[in-house]
């Protein structure tokens, strides 16, 4: 099964939309999972979207060092992935604030059998001088995550603080094992938006789901269907 995931706080959940719309008009994923901090939402998602409450999670505590750093304490479930999704061997965990443009059905067949993700590399971030990667979009292997390495990264983020919570502690304990995707699978500022993209991020980009003409786009288009 090709599964998808974005992981939302309750003041965000509809901005979520237009991304979601993008990757099933532009990809045969079969199911998306959204985490969430309520049962119901609110929103009329289609029958592919299923929503799970993560409110009761046991994996960051609120006196953690991560958990009110500014970020929402949401970005830090995608380390706990493989636990959520137990029956789950891999999934590509989306920002909301990406817009698919072409199609990236193909994504899910990377050879990440013995990598721990696929991700694209970002320059500037890396202080050991070993490849560090955006998080924005990122396509895990939860089956070789669950050999220990989730539960390393989790540890960590209850120990120190990060200023990228989820992105720069499993950038510093990844042993080398990210498989590295051409940049226009996550063309950001970070990254690289200069060959074309195929999924467009949005990040550190103010207005972005207000002003951009493509997002305003999606959001007034309806679910696409599916057979």
């Amino acid at each position: 099964m090709k599964a998808a995931c974005y992981c939302m706080t309750r003041n965000i959940y509809e901005q979520v939309i237009p991304s979601m719309k993008s990757l099933l008009e532009h990809s045969d994923v079969d199911r998306i999972y959204l985490l969430t901090e309520d049962d119901d939402t609110g929103i009329a998602f289609p029958g592919c979207v299923t929503t799970v409450n993560v409110a009761g999670q046991q994996y960051f505590p609120r006196d953690g060092p991560n958990y009110n750093n500014g970020w929402t304490w949401m970005v830090m479930m995608r380390m706990a992935l493989c636990h959520v999704l137990p029956d789950l061997d891999r999934i590509l965990a989306l920002d909301l604030d990406t817009i698919v443009r072409e199609d990236i059905s193909e994504l899910w067949d990377t050879p990440i059998q013995n990598h721990y993700c696929a991700g694209v590399a970002e320059s500037g971030k890396s202080r050991t001088g070993a490849p560090y990667i955006n998080m924005g979009v990122v396509l895990w292997n939860l089956q070789k995550m669950r050999d220990g390495k989730a539960d390393e990264v989790i540890q960590k983020l209850n120990e120190h603080y990060y200023r990228f919570p989820e992105q720069d502690c499993f950038n510093s304990c990844h042993e080398n094992k990210i498989y590295f995707l051409s940049a226009e699978y996550n063309a950001n500022y970070y990254t690289d938006m200069t060959r074309g993209f195929r999924i467009r991020h949005y990040a550190a980009e103010p207005g972005w789901y207000y002003d951009e003409p493509i997002v305003r786009e999606y959001i007034s288009k309806p679910w696409p269907e599916r057979g």
